[in-house]
């Protein structure tokens, strides 16, 4: 039998004889998620094996270990295996090695890179069918927000609503959420770093900390879509609560100064707006897990709000400035 599926979906079934061991199906190309060959019936000896139907002659051998090969997709995916299992094992022995705990101690190993690497731009050449799908999920959990990011803007309209899809990114989003709640910074005092300011001078968190009641800070990066399009929401609340004590700092993540100042100039953030000099450090500091990411400090420093972004600091700055 032939299952043709789209995530946990049975799009079609598929039944064909098997004449002197061998067996034939014809149909048309559906390259969006992987099907199944099986053979048997439980409790007798069942067989089966995934495959992508593409278009041209796919060869099936189904044994305890079972072979497909003549399909260009198929016989990618099969390289990948091979080579990421390669990557992987080399970069398991430096992490018993160098003793990483953190997620941006993860991001900064050279062999972690080679693993994501490698995988994305197997995904990336493959972001609308079962291969690039197949590897996303693999790996979208150990992937930075711009990776995933630039991920996903190739994904067509098609594969953003695949329910797996959304299911991995929002598994994705719950999983950071739980590994940086217990790094939280609520109801501590804020740690200092410098920063570059649009003139080119190093400023400092501390030099914004006390000039009014609250100060929130947005961290953000130009190439974060997210970010950008809750700038009206952040500019909403400041309107309606500078004049009453609310402060707005904006801190890029961008490596680039020129993306970071355009992005500045397109979207003319009225607030203050700097680049940090040091993403790895103020990511731990902070327990950023994903951007946009607001905190909300009081006047002495203290951290009175965390995980926030514009629409959150409209409900939350109210009670306290009401």
């Amino acid at each position: 039998m032939l299952f043709t599926l789209l995530g946990d979906s049975i799009i079609s079934v598929d039944t064909t004889l098997i004449q002197n061991g061998d067996f034939r199906f014809h149909g048309k190309e559906f390259v969006r998620d992987f099907s199944v060959i099986t053979t048997g019936n439980f409790p007798d000896k069942v067989l089966s094996t995934e495959v992508i139907l593409e278009r041209g002659k796919i060869n099936v051998h189904l044994d305890s270990i079972s072979v497909v090969s003549g399909a260009f997709l198929q016989t990618s995916y099969k390289c990948y295996q091979d080579s990421n299992a390669f990557l992987t094992n080399v970069f398991d022995n430096q992490i018993n090695r160098n003793n990483i705990k953190t997620l941006n101690e993860l991001y900064i190993n050279k062999e972690f890179r080679d693993v994501m690497n490698h995988a994305l731009r197997v995904i990336k050449g493959n972001a609308n069918n079962a291969l690039g799908k197949r590897v996303f999920q693999q790996h979208n959990l150990q992937m930075t927000d711009e990776q995933l990011y630039s991920i996903y803007d190739l994904f067509e309209e098609s594969t953003k609503s695949d329910i797996e899809i959304i299911y991995f990114i929002n598994d994705r989003q719950r999983s950071l959420s739980e590994y940086w709640a217990s790094h939280t910074v609520l109801n501590t005092v804020f740690q200092d770093f410098d920063l570059l300011s649009i003139d080119g001078t190093t400023k400092q968190i501390s030099d914004y900390v006390g000039k009014s009641k609250f100060l929130f800070i947005d961290f953000w990066a130009s190439w974060c879509g997210p970010c950008i399009a809750d700038f009206p929401n952040i500019k909403d609340v400041y309107d309606m609560y500078h004049e009453k004590g609310l402060s707005v700092l904006g801190i890029s993540f961008d490596t680039s100064e020129t993306a970071w100042k355009k992005a500045v100039e397109t979207h003319q953030i009225p607030w203050e707006t700097v680049m940090a000099k040091s993403e790895k450090e103020i990511r731990d500091a902070y327990a950023i897990s994903g951007i946009p990411y607001g905190i909300l400090l009081y006047d002495n420093g203290i951290i009175v709000e965390v995980n926030l972004n514009g629409e959150l600091l409209a409900v939350v700055i109210r009670k306290y400035l009401e």
